[in-house]
């Protein structure tokens, strides 16, 4: 996808900003079977492309993984302390 350009998610209409267009995908997500793996791959192959597209480099997106498993991670532990009272 050229930066700037319309995203399918957009229907060709003008080009939203990349949160508007990871809140559509995120919309569509939900709307998906809980845990269908293909949904899974399908949207991170979207946000990925949308990344790339805006000019992150691999890198960038490396850090965004990491800091979203970070966050996960971190709700984890704090759910399972709770739990554990």
């Amino acid at each position: 996808m050229i930066p700037g350009s319309a995203s399918f998610l957009d229907g060709g209409a003008r080009p939203r900003p990349m949160s508007a267009r990871l809140s559509v995908m995120a919309e569509a997500m939900s709307k998906t079977s809980e845990g269908d793996p293909k949904a899974v791959a399908i949207l991170a192959k979207n946000i990925y492309r949308e990344f790339r597209a805006g000019g992150f480099t691999e890198r960038d997106v490396m850090a965004l993984a990491g800091e979203l498993l970070a966050l996960v991670t971190s709700e984890v532990r704090n759910e399972r302390a709770i739990r554990e009272g």
